[in-house]
């Protein structure tokens, strides 16, 4: 909210942009599966996102968050947990395609995360108050 309110992406309240692109390894978790499928879901996943590294764990829209802070790190490392693109959540981003390419994903630019949530998914939802 800080973002939109800015008119910055995320990074940019963090500090300067060094990374615009970030390079990705795949991380997904398919514990509730069994082995062979959770197998095929992972070879999948690896090949869609052309990921370079692979890590077990769960998805989420995490991805974005992930790619604005490592965007702000002036000593980012090579490679940073990516856990695909799997969400609900119904957005666009008009800055990035949001795809892997060739191992790396462009950072989403503009206010807050740098992608507009369809208000009709957002009044789906109620809101916590507590």
């Amino acid at each position: 909210m800080m973002g939109r309110i800015a008119g910055k992406s995320i990074g940019e309240l963090i500090g300067e942009i060094h990374n615009p692109e970030v390079a990705v390894y795949q991380a997904t978790e398919y514990r509730e599966k069994p082995v062979e499928e959770s197998m095929e879901l992972i070879t999948r996943d690896v090949k869609e996102y052309n990921a370079r590294a692979l890590k077990i764990k769960v998805g989420g829209l995490g991805f974005l968050y992930m790619m604005h802070f490592v965007s702000a790190l002036p000593n980012a490392l090579t490679y940073h947990e990516f856990k695909g693109f799997n969400t609900d959540v119904v957005y666009e981003c008009k800055t990035s395609p949001l795809k892997s390419v060739n191992g790396v994903v462009k950072v989403p630019t503009g206010p807050g995360s740098g992608v507009e949530i369809d208000p009709e998914f957002i009044r789906k939802h109620q809101a916590i108050t507590d």
